[in-house]
């Protein structure tokens, strides 16, 4: 692999990580925290939608030319997104002084980034 697509990778992956902290951490409110554990509710499934927002503007710097990918993986991304947290908040503890709830927030997170990761390898097959 020649050094200009790795330094493309990597952005992508950087970029993917900054657009889940201001969406996840930053945007995210005290009602969609509360009801994304309500499955089909508007408001959990509003704040994927805003995720999957967050990757058709990622992925226009790299995939303009497929247009319909680029909606289909931003679509992916955010039905797993979706179903990430709602499993989260339906199985996970909501206590986070205990060990349970940071090992479930963990997983969590890890699956999100997974998911980046394999949007990223998939990309190379273009």
């Amino acid at each position: 692999m020649e050094i200009e697509h790795l330094y493309v990778l990597m952005g992508m992956l950087i970029l993917f990580q900054v657009k889940h902290w201001v969406i996840d951490f930053c945007l995210q409110t005290t009602d969609q925290i509360r009801r994304k554990g309500i499955y089909g509710d508007r408001v959990g499934i509003g704040h994927s939608i805003e995720h999957a927002i967050g990757t058709i503007l990622i992925l226009l710097f790299y995939i303009r030319e497929y247009p319909v990918l680029l909606f289909v993986i931003a679509m992916v991304e955010g039905i797993i997104h979706y179903h990430i947290d709602w499993a989260k908040i339906k199985w996970g503890n909501p206590d986070n002084t205990t060990k349970q709830y940071w090992a479930h927030f963990g997983l969590d997170q890890m699956l999100h980034q997974i998911t980046y990761i394999l949007i990223v390898g998939g990309l190379l097959l273009l």
